[in-house]
């Protein structure tokens, strides 16, 4: 089969979550089928990146100015002109483009988060100024390209259900996010830093990351400092925005930005804390520290979607105080922070190891061709 993997920029490199699950499912059908892939390349390098470590790929770059469903429309249909497909493979609803002019070739929508309730999550914790109209509009673009695709896939049970809560009729897989495992060496704790140590990872010019550093800096790491005296604060990560830079300004606060291996901050860490008070899909974060070993505390919203259970693979409090009381919780007993980081090890390596993505994914393309008498034909009225 001949897939078009339509993008908005082009998955290299994987500076972030996104662009790391999309350059996975794509590694993966490369390996069995033929890829096309389409996007906008953000640096003259991206397409020399790509195309080194996939040899056998076609890429197609988008016109780096343009932007939206009609300009990816536009694209979709210059890139038919030029290449025959078997089907369509659309990275995120913001990408979808449309189902008319694709003479009725299978399209698979991938969706790594839910954007309205990433607009809803964010609206609820004061972070932007979002309006009931906001998340309407973007609901309606979900369901209608959600009805119309022939897939979709989610990254977790709780945005399928999301999905069939928009489109009761939609056909949905799900193919968790994962990463290579392997990559990540699981050292032991080392003795406690002095100061301790706590760590967030993740790409910070995402703004439910943003708010979680501003959050936990201005929120909760006083009451952590109130029970255990001083500690060290580092939030690590890409592209941070400037009200993540000011944080700087605090004490023991340390901002590093863009660095090209999270390992070594994660093995240097006592601690990751996962904040998140907004946001949709999965972690990856969480599954990066658990292949690292080590223990995590996260909000509930920051784990969601993980089979993750608390006191057994990291430890869950969603309010300020509660959050502060975890974390210093596991800085004190390195019994339960060891027990914890050996619990999340095992569960990555059994569920969230980049080859459930590969089987998952290929699982998709080999049943795509099996209709589903519940969902309307694409292009049909939905």
């Amino acid at each position: 089969m001949r897939i078009l993997h339509v993008n908005n920029w082009l998955p290299a490199p994987p500076i972030d979550g996104g662009k790391l699950r999309k350059l996975q499912q794509l590694s993966a059908l490369a390996r069995v089928h033929e890829v096309v892939v389409l996007g906008r390349a953000a640096s003259p390098h991206d397409r020399r990146w790509l195309e080194a470590r996939h040899p056998g790929l076609t890429v197609i770059e988008a016109d780096a100015a343009a932007d939206g469903s009609a300009a990816t429309l536009d694209a979709v249909r210059r890139a038919l002109s030029q290449v025959t497909v078997d089907a369509v493979h659309v990275s995120g609803v913001p990408q979808w483009p449309g189902t008319r002019d694709l003479d009725g070739r299978p399209i698979v929508l991938d969706v790594d988060s839910v954007e309205s309730r990433v607009l809803e999550t964010l609206c609820a914790a004061g972070v932007a100024d979002i309006t009931p109209l906001d998340v309407a509009a973007v609901r309606a673009l979900e369901r209608h390209a959600f009805t119309r695709a022939s897939r979709v896939i989610t990254c977790s049970d709780v945005d399928a259900a999301l999905v069939r809560a928009a489109a009761p009729h939609a056909d949905i897989a799900v193919a968790p996010n994962a990463i290579d495992v392997g990559a990540f060496r699981p050292s032991p704790l080392r003795p406690l830093h002095a100061p301790p140590l706590v760590t967030f990872t993740g790409f910070l010019a995402y703004r439910p990351n943003a708010d979680a550093c501003v959050h936990f800096v201005s929120r909760i790491l006083p009451s952590v400092r109130a029970a255990l005296g001083q500690v060290a604060v580092r939030l690590v990560g890409r592209l941070p925005p400037d009200d993540v830079r000011a944080l700087q300004a605090a004490p023991g606060v340390e901002v590093v930005a863009d660095v090209p291996d999270i390992r070594p901050y994660l093995e240097a860490t006592d601690v990751v804390v996962v904040p998140l008070r907004a946001g949709s899909g999965t972690r990856l974060k969480i599954l990066e520290a658990f292949a690292a070993c080590r223990p995590v505390v996260s909000t509930s919203l920051g784990c969601e979607g993980l089979a993750v259970s608390d006191g057994t693979h990291l430890l869950i409090a969603d309010d300020a105080e509660a959050f502060a009381a975890a974390v210093a919780r596991v800085i004190r007993d390195r019994g339960l922070a060891s027990d914890l980081a050996t619990a999340g090890r095992a569960l990555v390596e059994q569920r969230y190891d980049c080859g459930v993505v590969e089987r998952d994914i290929l699982g998709v393309y080999e049943t795509l061709s099996r209709p589903n008498e519940n969902r309307p034909a694409p292009g049909a009225p939905a």
